[in-house]
């Protein structure tokens, strides 16, 4: 079984390094890709896109340029063995880059991002245990 999920986090080593209370970065591009996948899936349901809505780190990239000029897609592949401790399924957690977004265009002005926001899909293969 496989299924992917699109991760929008902040950069940071460390939680101290996070902006404190409400993230207006954060949410922006969380909801600019929310709503790219909505109206995307919408789109192909409905039959007036003949494909889902694209997920490579190209596509996040010509979907945030406007707002967040100059995102830089990093290769940084890893996969992660996750086991749910309720059900004792296990998921490898694969991802194989990351828009990684360091300027916000706000007005006629570009401002920097700090620290910056990462997004990446994750393909999660999954591995059930059926009991007999």
């Amino acid at each position: 079984m496989e299924d992917s999920g699109i991760l929008v986090h902040r950069l940071v080593d460390n939680l101290s390094e996070a902006p404190t209370g409400s993230d207006a970065q954060l949410d922006a591009v969380a909801r600019k890709i929310a709503a790219h996948i909505a109206t995307g899936m919408s789109a192909y349901a409905h039959g007036t896109s003949p494909t889902p809505p694209g997920t490579r780190s190209q596509d996040f990239v010509n979907l945030l340029q406007t707002d967040f000029p100059q995102p830089e897609v990093v290769n940084n592949g890893v996969w992660v063995w996750y086991i749910d401790p309720e059900t004792g399924h296990r998921y490898l957690v694969c991802t194989e880059s990351e828009v990684v977004l360091s300027k916000q265009k706000i007005g006629n002005n570009i401002v920097p991002i700090d620290p910056p926001i990462g997004v990446r899909v994750q393909e999660e293969m999954t591995e059930l245990h059926w009991d007999a």
